[in-house]
């Protein structure tokens, strides 16, 4: 039985307006290639587990390793990043139609910028507990950040419904037992959760019958 549902947050809850950040910095398109490079980067990785607090941080890192790019790669990243975050409301606001039949989790890798924006949302008060990559040490898809999810709030993985963007972040939980749904479009996701919400308040008035 399903008692826990966690989402992913960027890609699932939040999108981020790329085009127009970039837009706006009047970063030429030859640029994209190394804003992508950074955003890959054992740098960009790091930041997901607490050494950097921000993506400028991640990219004054990688530039230690390429001072030949510094000149374009400041201009990719700054404080404003988290600006160009926006809530997906059509999935957030299924919070409060689950929230009478399962708990919310989040389980996110983010880097300490990102989480401070997603802990001032509305939508972060309505979850039960947030698992974030960069106060926690452990990051998607390794084993142990599942492990330490389930250890913090003592939840049983075959209890758990996991959504994320991530093929290897899916295929990761699902070898330790949770249940998973890949969001590939919003659509099909909030189907998925209607039907779920359905089945669950069948069950509860069949088990009060």
């Amino acid at each position: 039985m399903i008692r826990n549902i966690i989402f992913d947050v960027n890609g699932v809850l939040l999108g981020h307006h790329h085009f127009r950040y970039m837009f706006e910095k009047r970063v030429f398109p030859l640029d994209w290639k190394l804003f992508y490079e950074i955003m890959s980067s054992k740098e960009a990785e790091e930041g997901n587990i607490g050494l950097y607090a921000s993506k400028k941080e991640i990219a004054e890192a990688y530039l230690k390793k390429h001072p030949e790019e510094r000149r374009r790669a400041l201009k990719l990243f700054d404080d404003t990043w988290t600006d160009y975050f926006y809530e997906v409301k059509e999935m957030t606001a299924f919070f409060e139609k689950l929230k009478p039949y399962f708990r919310i989790y989040l389980l996110s890798n983010v880097d300490k910028q990102e989480m401070a924006m997603i802990m001032g949302m509305p939508f972060y008060k309505q979850v039960d507990g947030a698992f974030f990559s960069c106060a926690e040490g452990a990051a998607k898809p390794e084993e142990i950040c599942y492990e330490a999810f389930l250890k913090k709030y003592g939840l049983k993985a075959e209890e758990c419904l996991f959504l994320d963007d991530s093929k290897k972040n899916i295929l990761a939980a699902k070898k330790l037992g949770f249940k998973t749904f890949l969001h590939e479009r919003r659509k099909e996701t909030e189907v998925f959760l209607t039907s779920l919400i359905h089945r669950q308040k069948a069950n509860n008035e069949e088990s009060r019958s």
